[in-house]
């Protein structure tokens, strides 16, 4: 009962984030009974905002979200969770908009996870050291719970399209990326067993394959729903078209993977690995000619450019409250409040 009231609260909190219109009352009653279906919609396009890259969406669709979870049998049977197809255009962000809320609210999230991370480190090392002299320890639940979970876990996504348009790096030869594949399945083998101080799994992946297009038409003007059927469309119809005539990157790639996971290592003195995975390639066939070379240094340099922006936008946050000033005068400004809050204070602080 408590689980149930963990994994609804969980799930809407992550899918109220990055799907339009999301209906949570849906989402409880589903979950409630074991079996949640979304279809038709649409990603939000501020989902990657946190991520401060030079992307942005314009449109993310789902054809097709089930998750299943066998409440009643939750320990022998398959938690089996499916994409039946996903469509996502990206084009190039070029703007950067400095919100010193939002900046500190994330500076301070990223400082209280390095401490978290510091914190666990200690705990964890306390437990091994102490517990290493007392065996007789029993499972916390929630540990317990995660590795049922992830040992009955059944993962499938199907027809996937993401494509990213850019027509600034390079404004006269604009390009397109493009990853696709038919399928990706993680699934559970039958060498288990309940007792098993070993995980199991068996993972496939079926065409997957990169292109990078040349002097393509962007798709800003099109709507939703004309750019969903494109994607449909190509889709089915980039693999069947000869090979040749693709501007392929990475060709059609198939391959399957067997991964052991060890359920508690640090009993072992941690002797076998935690994750041990086994990966099985029929081909594997990479191309690049000087066009696509030449685009992805290009694109290279802007992320950089971009990241070295994103990073000190923050100390020229004044300048539209300083046009008065001439421009050689706010780049003096510019220059004095980066050195002095990057470098001298961060170093006098040290010696505090």
């Amino acid at each position: 009962m408590v689980f149930k009231h963990l994994a609804v609260h969980l799930l809407d909190k992550y899918l109220g984030d990055y799907i339009e219109n999301f209906d949570s009352k849906s989402l409880k009653v589903g979950l409630w009974h074991g079996n949640l279906t979304i279809e038709n919609a649409y990603v939000k396009r501020d989902a990657l905002d946190d991520l401060n890259i030079p992307v942005e969406i314009i449109t993310g669709f789902i054809e097709k979200l089930t998750i299943h979870i066998p409440w009643k049998h939750f320990y022998t049977h398959p938690t089996k969770i499916s994409i039946h197809g996903f469509y996502l255009l990206l084009k190039t962000r070029t703007e950067i908009v400095y919100n010193s809320q939002k900046f500190e609210e994330q500076e301070y999230r990223s400082k209280m996870k390095r401490v978290e991370k510091v914190e666990k480190f200690h705990r964890k090392r306390e437990e091994y050291i102490y517990f290493g002299k007392n065996p007789k320890r029993k499972d916390k639940f929630f540990q317990r719970l995660k590795f049922h979970i992830l040992r009955n876990l059944e993962i499938t996504i199907e027809n996937v399209h993401i494509q990213y348009q850019d027509k600034y790096t390079r404004p006269f030869h604009p390009f397109t990326f493009n990853l696709t594949f038919n399928y990706i399945k993680l699934t559970v083998t039958n060498a288990e067993r309940e007792d098993s101080k070993i995980l199991f799994k068996l993972g496939e992946i079926n065409n997957l394959s990169i292109y990078w297009s040349a002097n393509i038409e962007p798709y800003d003007n099109l709507s939703k729903e004309d750019v969903i059927k494109k994607f449909k469309l190509q889709i089915n119809e980039h693999l069947k078209t000869n090979i040749a005539q693709q501007n392929f990157i990475l060709r059609p790639l198939n391959a399957t993977a067997k991964f052991e996971i060890a359920k508690k290592p640090q009993k072992q003195d941690f002797q076998r690995p935690i994750l041990q995975a086994k990966i099985l390639f029929q081909e594997i066939n990479l191309n690049m000619n000087p066009d696509q070379y030449a685009d992805i240094l290009a694109f290279l340099e802007f992320y950089q450019y971009y990241t070295t922006r994103a990073k000190y936008v923050k100390y020229y946050g004044l300048k539209n409250a300083l046009q008065a000033e001439k421009p050689s005068i706010r780049r003096w400004k510019f220059a004095y409040n980066v050195i002095l809050n990057e470098q001298i204070r961060p170093r006098l602080a040290s010696y505090q």
